[in-house]
């Protein structure tokens, strides 16, 4: 359970993290933020769970092999820099949004303004 939350909680931060350069990649970037938020309260369920296994097994004096205690420290940390990471995205996809926003309309009045000169040439055009 260990590896597969790190490996889930890795995968996370890595989709999170990527920084859309279009408008196309800031759809997908968004909606990878807002599963993982969507998810955060069951990862962290998760993560809690494999915590008080982890404690009652030192509690009780089992032995606990230095790979798996490795293991748990990895997942601690990943899971500590997946809050951070989503803390931050969280901020910048405001920012994304207002950039992609005005891309977009800058491209829309361009598009328009050339069609309409079009239209004026063809208003123009002697054989109407």
């Amino acid at each position: 359970k260990v590896h597969e939350l790190s490996n889930y909680i890795q995968k996370s931060n890595t989709e999170i993290s990527y920084v859309p350069k279009n408008v196309g990649e800031f759809v997908i970037t968004r909606g990878d933020v807002l599963r993982v938020q969507g998810d955060m309260e069951k990862t962290m369920e998760r993560y809690r769970e494999i915590q008080e296994l982890h404690v009652l097994m030192q509690e009780h004096k089992i032995e606990i092999e230095d790979d798996d205690k490795d293991d748990m420290e990895s997942l601690t940390r990943n899971k500590d820099e997946l809050q951070k990471t989503l803390l931050s995205v969280e901020g910048k996809m405001d920012v994304y949004m207002k950039d992609f926003t005005d891309q977009l309309e800058g491209k829309l009045t361009k598009d328009l303004e050339v069609d309409t000169k079009k239209i004026a040439d063809g208003l123009d055009d002697p054989k109407l």
